[in-house]
């Protein structure tokens, strides 16, 4: 049987005793409280005391963590090394300080979240632009409405921050590849071996690359597949990075311009990986070529050519292997 509750009556005249009894002994309480810290900020703020004994010893930890790094040496090896002494050796300066200047402690906070925001906004854009990984791309391209269809390919340094050097690229069309393997007349398998691989050299490959536009007439222009590699140097390491480009034609099939009712709709998946442990630095993939193992990072390479690596965390960046993640 359920125990009746309090009329409403009665919950009301409770609930003011209640608020009563709060502003009667707690709210004065609170108030004391309150105006007491007031008074002791006011009081810290307004104190410009210092150390007892202050020397400039406590500024040795600043200058020895600053100068770790040996200046801007460190940033391009081991750029979260170089910012951890550099935070640290701030952190030492803003203590340092506070025991030895004779200035409002007010001054010495606001010096202190000043620089620190500073200190922080230098160096998150600093490291992040340090541990950027760069490699050689070939843009899809596009197509190009002639003879049995062509397709355009552009080796580019959009992946770029830094100067490649002596980039090698092989380039394979893996169908023609494979057509070759079928053909029995050896003729024609020799001449398909041959079509189906390119190699470039370029002296140099970086952010002002202005690209090399590369014709290619593949065997099948409704479906392609290029496998490429590339070889490269940065500073005194060699890389080794992969990319496989498919290419796919979902709408009629193209023949001959001649014989072309409607524009063909290529889709297309790009996949850039290394070498050495095929950690995959790149991907897009339009809807007909996405697989089951694709995440929502893997973003459709039209519209948008979103052809850009996949971001990486402080903690990727700062302990994983960085650039030599790629190193042969």
């Amino acid at each position: 049987m359920p125990v009746p509750g309090p009329s409403r009556s009665r919950a009301f005249v409770l609930l003011l005793l209640r608020w009563k009894i709060i502003a009667q002994y707690a709210l004065p309480r609170w108030g004391s409280v309150f105006r007491s810290g007031v008074r002791g900020t006011g009081s810290f703020l307004l104190s410009r005391k210092t150390s007892r004994h202050p020397n400039i010893v406590a500024w040795l930890p600043t200058a020895l963590l600053a100068l770790l790094p040996w200046g801007t040496s460190m940033l391009g090896t081991h750029p979260c090394f170089a910012w951890t002494c550099w935070i640290a050796a701030w952190g030492c300066a803003a203590y340092a300080g506070w025991r030895t200047l004779r200035i409002y402690n007010w001054m010495k906070l606001l010096a202190i979240v000043l620089g620190s925001a500073g200190v922080g906004a230098i160096g998150a854009h600093s490291l992040f632009s340090h541990t950027e990984l760069s490699f050689p791309f070939v843009n899809p391209g596009v197509f190009l409405v002639q003879d049995h269809g062509q397709w355009l390919l552009l080796v580019t340094g959009e992946d770029t921050h830094v100067p490649l050097f002596n980039v090698d690229m092989f380039l394979e069309d893996a169908n023609m590849d494979r057509a070759a393997i079928k053909e029995p007349d050896m003729t024609k398998r020799t001449m398909l071996i041959r079509g189906s691989m390119l190699q470039k050299v370029y002296p140099e490959i970086g952010p002002t690359f202005t690209g090399d536009k590369i014709m290619w007439t593949p065997i099948d222009v409704n479906d392609q597949d290029y496998v490429i590699q590339f070889r490269y140097r940065i500073g005194d390491g060699s890389f080794l990075t992969n990319e496989e480009i498919k290419i796919v034609n979902t709408g009629i099939r193209f023949v001959t311009p001649d014989q072309m009712a409607k524009p063909p709709s290529f889709q297309m998946s790009v996949t850039a990986t290394t070498e050495m442990n095929k950690q995959t630095l790149m991907r897009c993939a339009d809807p007909a070529l996405r697989t089951k193992g694709d995440t929502r990072r893997v973003k459709t390479c039209f519209p948008g050519a979103n052809y850009r690596p996949f971001a990486r965390s402080l903690c990727a960046r700062c302990f994983s292997e960085g650039f030599q993640v790629f190193q042969q």
